[in-house]
């Protein structure tokens, strides 16, 4: 459940952030469309995907698409959307690695 409804909350605020700011419209409309781009291959990539090829190259995707929303929105001195694309770029590593740490004990008590 936190691996959709918490990066669904973050990309809603970038949303947010991105249509008060004094952007464009034309611009406006385009980083709306890579933001539902970048949900969904997240929601498909973390959540749906078979293949661990399939998972990685999704999740790569997304945190390329995150890299590059910090450095257009530090550019652009949006830092109420610059924050939240590095929030979720840190829960994207975080919960891609935190599944394959092994927290078994090896002093015999569980394994």
């Amino acid at each position: 459940m936190p691996l959709t409804v918490i990066p669904l909350a973050i990309n809603i605020m970038i949303g947010g952030a991105i249509w008060i700011s004094e952007l464009s419209i034309t611009l406006k409309v385009i980083i709306t469309i890579l933001l539902v781009a970048k949900f969904a291959t997240y929601f498909y990539s973390a959540l749906m995907a078979d293949s661990d090829l399939v998972r990685n190259v999704g999740l790569i995707v997304c945190g390329l698409l995150n890299l590059g929303g910090i450095i257009y929105t530090a550019i652009q001195g949006i830092w109420t959307a610059t924050i939240p694309f590095a929030t979720l770029l840190v829960l994207l590593v975080v919960w891609r690695v935190l599944p394959t740490i092994d927290f078994s004990r090896k002093d015999g008590k569980k394994e």
